[in-house]
C-alpha cells in the first residue's frame, strides 16, 4: 500500500509525496497515481537515469523536472517539460503557473514527451546496444 507523508499546494494545485510499502501491488499503485496526476514532478538533484520521467511521458502527463545533466541529455525545457534550476522551488513553483495558464503548452509538452519516450523504447535500446557490442566484437 501506499501512504500519504505530506503534502502542500501551490494555488490552485496540491501536491503529495508518496512512499510505497511491500512489492505486491506497486505496479499498481504507481498507475493510479499516474492515471490521477495532473502533472508529474521530478524535482531531482541526482539520477541514474531518471525513470520516472519516460513514466510520465508514457503516462501522458506533462513533466517539470530540474537541469540536472542526466535530464538535460534528453529534456528540453517548453518542447517536451518544464526545467527548473536544482534546488530553485520558486521557479519550479513559477513553471507550474505558466502550465496551469497555458493549456496549449501543456499538450505540446505531452505530444513531445511521447515522442521522446519512443526514441528509448526497449526495441531502441536493445538495438543500441547489440550494435556497440558488435562494434567491439569486430575490433577484436
Amino acid at each position: 500500500m501506499f501512504s500519504i507523508k505530506e503534502g502542500t499546494c501551490i494555488g490552485k494545485n496540491c501536491f503529495i509525496v508518496i512512499r510505497t510499502r511491500g512489492t505486491e501491488s506497486i505496479n499498481e499503485e504507481k498507475n493510479w497515481l499516474y492515471d490521477h496526476a495532473q502533472y508529474v514532478l521530478a524535482p531531482s538533484r541526482y539520477e541514474g537515469f531518471g525513470l520516472p520521467v519516460f513514466e510520465a511521458f508514457v503516462a501522458g502527463k506533462p513533466l517539470f523536472g530540474t537541469d540536472i545533466p542526466v535530464y538535460l541529455e534528453f529534456l528540453k525545457h517548453e518542447e517536451n517539460a518544464m526545467i527548473s534550476k536544482t534546488g530553485n522551488a520558486q521557479e519550479l513553483a513559477q513553471n507550474i503557473k505558466i502550465l496551469d495558464n497555458n493549456p496549449a503548452l501543456a499538450k505540446q509538452l505531452v505530444s513531445a514527451g511521447y515522442k521522446t519516450a519512443e526514441k528509448f523504447s526497449d526495441k531502441v535500446m536493445i538495438d543500441k546496444f547489440v550494435k556497440v557490442i558488435e562494434a567491439l566484437v569486430n575490433e577484436t
